[in-house]
């Protein structure tokens, strides 16, 4: 660009005519003459700072409305000390972008929008000289931010936004808070700077409550919402519905589950959910006809998150079946991602490939999302791990695809993430070398959230430091004992360093809380196990009644669980249950399902062995679940005997058809009863003693012998019968040159096996099993009634 006044260089005469003729037409008022004139010497880079103060004074009479933006920004930057210019350019470019924003949408003119954004940007800091000017400068840059958000081109960014937000926070204390609140829910840290030190109000308090909401500072977001509702009456049924999804999700983490239940069943019933057990819908301001279905869907999840902690988990499935169900066409990118990912719970293997399929094209429109790698981890545990022979599984690569995912996020420039959203990221790629090094280059500190400290004592066992995860979960579960979930990790983190008393103590307080929690229940079994081969390592309590006993009770409990197991995936996947079927919480991988019905087996076997070792009847229990954990077994690889799962009869009967099979499942199912069976035919063997010597001593007293008679071989048979009489209390006998002898009975082989550490097989995908809350459409705008902006909260 020209400098403007170079021109008089050359010859400031050339020009002097034109500056009389604009002046001559200000004199005589036409105002239309003198606009041309000015126009022409700021083309020509003569104007001068008096001719640019005139020019701007023509057009305050006729507009500026023949003239292009670039015009205005030229002369207002050619000139910027000029005050009563570049205020006079600032107020027609900030008119003009409130029209583009009014009219915002997929056919504005692209440049149009960037100068608009540009002169927003440098422009209009000048004009914020109140608070009121702030504010209203305040919302018009935000929704020109939100059509930049809403096209395919974005031409602004949140840093320039954030930037401009903290220059008119300087205006004034309503402008300072009117920014914090926008930026609650992006930059929540800089926010709680803003409102730190304020004079306190319901507005001040909410916004910092948002933003530790945000900062997933649960506890201090409940004592501030505590603090919003004494101090100034503002409760979560006066909440518009982000703020209130807030507040119900820090009163979920702090423990006070009923109060939040209440809160997210009012909710939903005013959302038109057909909701039991509420005394009434709650008003839902923020709500639009738009974005009705994602507040249900939202809501919906935390529902379910709420059941899942009360353990109420076939309404929990309920809630996340309602929660898939939304029409995806025309829904928000954010929306869709959420309702695949729930879908891919209730979907069989082919299903769930078609649903990758889905979240990896929204992951080209939105790169940076987690979505997709968590989604492809989760698929793989379920139907990528196992695969079996001649069979074509098409989500066998998906832990590959979920972990180049995260990498690839990772390596992006454009994906900012703090160093604990980056660890979990890590933590999703497999790395758990660079995970560790994040730790030592940032340790963790106790202030941190309770959700780190959970990554990082995922972490640590992960890599093996079972003493380093105790400890971390130690310094967290105290504060957090309503958390079920938080209490079973700790329990496996009990159970993989071998402190199997400990572990068995929070499980048998987990399960007779929650009966129907299927991993509590399954780190029982294997605790009670572990303990009783612990105990059989002794000499002094290998074949005790109490050893016997918890075998007994491990096995049972195995059977549980698998029953629990086939019971809820069978209602995942279709939606109904068989009559007098439990519903229980998150079903069992299958490689851990079948881990499971092996070690049933081998504590069955065990605990059989020990009853006849100590000479008592076979415990009818016992066996029983022995059938069940048998048939459970050849329900992984056969599909008859899934669809034979039904009562207890009929699954017997199906299994008679499997006796020549040659499988796994028969050969636990033998030495089930092997020791038994070698019991038996050692007695078996004992009567025949007894009835050959019987009938031989028999023969030769009468003299019945065939052949002639002889003494000498009546007396030689005597002593063959009583040889035989004697045989079941002896292993060899000899009279003369007559000797009997047998091998000793052989204890046939238990089924005692190594600790298959059952918990470590979830350490890898513990941290996916949360169903996120999706982007609201307007996050951060939901209108904070003080604060409120009097133009349109969002644009089309």
């Amino acid at each position: 660009m020209a400098e403007h006044g170079s021109a008089a260089l050359d010859g400031p005469d050339a020009w002097e005519p034109h500056r009389r003729l604009a002046e001559d037409a200000l004199d005589s008022a036409d105002w239309a003459a003198a606009d041309r004139e000015y126009a022409e010497l700021q083309r020509a880079a003569a104007l001068t700072p008096g001719d640019a103060r005139r020019w701007v004074a023509t057009l305050s009479h006729i507009g500026a409305a023949q003239h292009d933006t670039a015009t205005l920004r030229d002369l207002a930057e050619s000139f910027p000390e000029e005050d009563d210019v570049v205020e006079y350019v600032a107020d027609e470019l900030w008119r003009r972008a409130e029209e583009l924003s009014e009219s915002a949408g997929p056919t504005v003119d692209l440049t149009m929008a960037q100068l608009a954004w540009s002169a927003a940007l440098q422009l209009s800091p000048t004009l914020a000289r109140s608070d009121e000017d702030a504010i209203r400068m305040i919302g018009l840059l935000d929704r020109l931010y939100q059509a930049s958000r809403s096209r395919a081109e974005p031409f602004g960014s949140f840093d320039d936004f954030e930037r401009a937000l903290l220059a008119f926070a300087a205006a004034g204390p309503q402008a300072t808070l009117r920014a914090a609140d926008l930026l609650a829910a992006e930059d929540p840290g800089v926010a709680l700077e803003l409102v730190a030190g304020r004079e306190e109000s319901a507005d001040a308090v909410l916004v910092a409550a948002v933003a530790s909401s945000e900062l997933e500072d649960f506890p201090r977001a409940a004592s501030l919402f505590d603090h919003l509702a004494i101090r100034f009456g503002v409760t979560a049924r006066g909440m518009d519905v982000e703020d209130r999804s807030r507040w119900i999700q820090a009163m979920t983490d702090v423990g006070r589950l009923e109060e939040a239940e209440q809160a997210c069943r009012a909710t939903l019933a005013a959302l038109g959910d057909d909701v039991v057990g509420t005394d009434g819908a709650w008003p839902v301001p923020g709500v639009t006809q738009a974005s009705r279905d994602h507040w249900l869907h939202s809501y919906r999840l935390l529902a379910y998150r709420l059941a899942t902690q009360r353990g109420r988990f076939r309404e929990a499935w309920d809630l996340l079946r309602a929660a898939a169900d939304v029409r995806l066409d025309g829904q928000p990118t954010a929306l869709r991602r959420s309702v695949l990912r729930v879908r891919l719970t209730f979907v069989d293997r082919a299903g769930a490939a078609a649903i990758l399929e889905e979240l990896a094209a929204l992951a080209v429109v939105d790169p940076c999302d987690t979505t997709y790698a968590e989604a492809c981890l989760w698929a793989w545990t379920r139907w990528g791990a196992v695969r079996r022979p001649g069979e074509d599984n098409p989500l066998a690569g998906a832990r590959f695809r979920g972990q180049a995912a995260a990498r690839s996020i990772l390596a992006r420039a454009d994906c900012p993430m703090g160093s604990r959203q980056r660890l979990r990221v890590v933590l999703l790629a497999g790395d758990d070398d660079r995970a560790a090094r994040l730790l030592e280059l940032e340790p963790l500190q106790e202030t941190e959230p309770w959700t780190v400290q959970v990554l990082g004592a995922i972490l640590a066992m992960r890599r093996g430091d079972d003493a380093a995860a105790h400890e971390i979960l130690g310094a967290v579960l105290p504060q957090r004992r309503h958390d079920v979930q938080l209490r079973v990790l700790s329990a496996q983190a009990d159970l993989i360093r071998g402190d199997y008393k400990e572990a068995l103590k929070q499980a048998m307080a987990l399960t007779d809380g929650v009966p129907e929690h299927i991993l509590a229940r399954t780190i029982r079994a294997e605790s009670e196990f572990e303990s009783a081969l612990a105990d059989a390592a002794r000499e002094d309590e290998k074949d005790s009644v109490e050893n016997v006993q918890q075998l007994i009770s491990a096995a049972r409990h195995y059977r549980r669980v698998a029953d629990l197991h086939r019971d809820t995936t069978d209602y995942i996947l279709r939606g109904s249950a068989r009559p007098g079927a439990v519903i229980g919480s998150e079903p069992l991988a299958p490689r851990l399902y079948g881990e499971v019905c092996r070690r049933g087996m081998h504590a069955a076997i065990l605990a059989q062995e020990g009853l006849a070792r100590l000479g008592l009847r076979s415990d009818r229990g016992l066996i029983m679940d022995a059938r069940d954990l048998t048939h459970h077994l050849r329900s992984i690889d056969r599909s008859c005997c899934r669809r034979a799962d039904g009562s207890r009869p009929r699954r017997l009967l199906h299994q008679i058809r499997h006796l020549p099979d040659r499988d796994e499942a028969a050969r636990l199912a033998l030495l089930m009863i092997s020791y038994q069976k070698s019991r038996w035919q050692r007695r078996v063997q004992n009567a025949a003693f007894l009835l050959l010597g019987a009938v031989v001593a028999w023969l030769a007293l009468t003299d019945q012998l065939p052949g002639p008679t002889s003494d000498s071989i009546r007396v030689m048979m005597l002593g063959v019968g009583v040889l035989l009489l004697l045989m079941p209390f002896a292993r060899s006998l000899k009279v003369g040159v007559v000797e009997l002898s047998r091998d000793a009975p052989i204890a046939p082989l238990s089924g005692r096996s190594k600790s298959m550490r059952t918990s470590r097989l979830l350490l890898r995908t513990h941290h996916l099993g949360m169903f996120t809350l999706p982007t609201p459409p307007d996050k951060g705008r939901r209108a904070h009634h003080a604060v409120r902006d009097p133009a349109p909260a969002s644009i089309a």
